[in-house]
């Protein structure tokens, strides 16, 4: 619980967006927007230390996209791999934890990212792939 105090005396109480996590872009835009709407108009805020904001915003937002990308190709990669397995006989550890070897028949992808690789009646990530002839 945030508990801001206003300039007539009033408070309000908010609760966090995100308890817990780091700010991202979005919320370090509505932080600067809140401090030009309520700066004193007698002492507004100099000119270095806005640019450091901007800065410094733009620097938060260049690493969002850039970890995207990252995520972006992490997920190809994963794709690719499984792939290279279709049609090929794999050893693998199935749900229980023993090792067998099946035919690679298909692969889908899940909304989270994440590679499957169907081998007969066994689905399996790619973590469980311990060998390929």
């Amino acid at each position: 619980m945030v508990t801001t105090v206003g300039s007539a005396g009033s408070t309000q109480s908010q609760t966090p967006v995100n308890p817990g996590s780091v700010l991202g872009k979005d919320d370090f835009l509505k932080l600067l927007v809140a401090q030009l709407q309520h700066q004193d108009p007698l002492s507004p805020t100099d000119n270095a230390a806005f640019m450091q904001q901007m800065t410094a915003f733009s620097t938060v937002e260049q690493l969002t996209n850039l970890n995207a990308s990252v995520e972006a190709l992490r997920s190809e990669s994963r794709l690719s791999q499984a792939v290279s397995l279709l049609g090929r006989s794999i050893d693998y550890v199935d749900a229980s934890g023993a090792v067998r070897n099946g035919t690679a028949a298909s692969v889908t992808v899940a909304g989270d990212g994440s590679v499957a690789i169907h081998v007969g009646s066994d689905t399996i990530g790619l973590g469980a792939v311990r060998g390929v002839s």
